[in-house]
């Protein structure tokens, strides 16, 4: 039963698209896990554009921060503190988006809390003091703005968002790298998996050609060799599976039908032997019978009507046998 099980063409056709299966499966799980990694790679440099575009939102906020609280202390006109005022309004949502789109990175999230707690120590230690002494003494504030303090806190603030921004466009490099990498491995996967898929099913048409066609045609042309009344024919069946099956019962098909073709020769040929024996022996006393016959009639003649009758059938019978035995011979 095991060698059957391994000769099997069943069995090795089913061998045979199984590994054609899984190898179709194995690529197309390939091709689209590296498609799916290209997108998600994509997508990841695309955030890392927009993570850096919302830094830039943000630190324009801040920049209108700074200009919105210098032209208040210059001027005292509240119409020059309406870019600062709407610049604390829109920077927390502002921040928020910029959390959101570097989450994940520890580096850029630690880098964003730097930026975030700069911003809260400039306004809170730096824009409102001042905001409430230029309320109070307007040229107090102004001869304050004009020292280094405040424009240190901000030129802080800027080199934190040019730290972020050149984390984030190395991250987006890396991204597009990789992104770059998993779509011409994508495309290698494609194309390595079609030119493997058509050589194994070139190889399995050549060896349905070689190990299963073939064989059927050998028996094929044997088959009809016998139709002919070629009863010596034979086909090669040195296989273990089907095919060697087919070809060891078709030749012991015509052998048992050589063997029986035979026979029955021999046996015409027997009975044309008794059939010729038979009219020999039979042929002396049908003549004798015939004879006698014909002698019989003569002598009653006319006399006895009857038993001229009987005569006369009786050399007719024996002159029909007579015809019949030499029919055989």
């Amino acid at each position: 039963m095991p060698t059957r099980i391994t000769t099997s063409i069943t069995a090795r056709t089913l061998l045979v698209s199984a590994l054609l299966g899984v190898l179709l499966s194995a690529t197309f799980v390939l091709l689209v896990s590296a498609v799916n990694e290209q997108r998600d790679a994509g997508r990841l440099a695309l955030r890392s554009q927009q993570a850096i575009t919302a830094g830039a939102q943000l630190e324009k906020s801040v920049n209108s921060l700074e200009t919105g609280l210098r032209g208040y202390v210059a001027s005292g006109a509240d119409l020059a503190l309406e870019p600062y005022n709407a610049s604390r309004r829109i920077y927390p949502s502002q921040l928020r988006r910029l959390r959101s789109l570097v989450k994940g990175d520890q580096m850029e999230e630690a880098q964003v809390n730097r930026i975030s707690e700069a911003i809260d120590d400039y306004i809170s230690l730096w824009a409102v003091p001042l905001l409430g002494i230029a309320l109070d003494r307007p040229q107090a504030a102004r001869a304050i703005i004009v020292n280094s303090n405040g424009r240190a806190r901000v030129a802080q603030i800027r080199d934190a968002f040019d730290a972020l921004y050149a984390r984030e466009r190395a991250v987006a490099r890396e991204r597009e790298r990789r992104a770059e990498h998993r779509s011409h491995l994508g495309r290698v996967l494609g194309i390595g998996g079609a030119i493997l898929a058509l050589g194994l099913t070139a190889l399995v048409a050549l060896a349905l050609r070689r190990f299963i066609l073939r064989p059927v045609e050998d028996v094929t042309r044997a088959t009809e060799a016998v139709a002919g009344g070629d009863l010596t024919v034979r086909v090669r069946s040195p296989r273990q599976d089907e095919i060697g099956r087919l070809g060891r019962a078709f030749n012991a098909m015509t052998e048992q039908l050589q063997g029986r073709t035979a026979e029955l020769e021999r046996s015409n040929r027997d009975l044309e032997d008794y059939a010729a024996v038979a009219s020999h022996d039979l042929q002396g006393p049908l003549a004798t019978i015939g004879m006698h016959a014909e002698l019989l009639q003569r002598r009653l003649g006319t006399e006895k009507e009857q038993e001229a009758m009987l005569a006369e059938r009786i050399v007719s019978s024996s002159r029909s046998m007579t015809a019949l035995v030499r029919d055989l011979l």
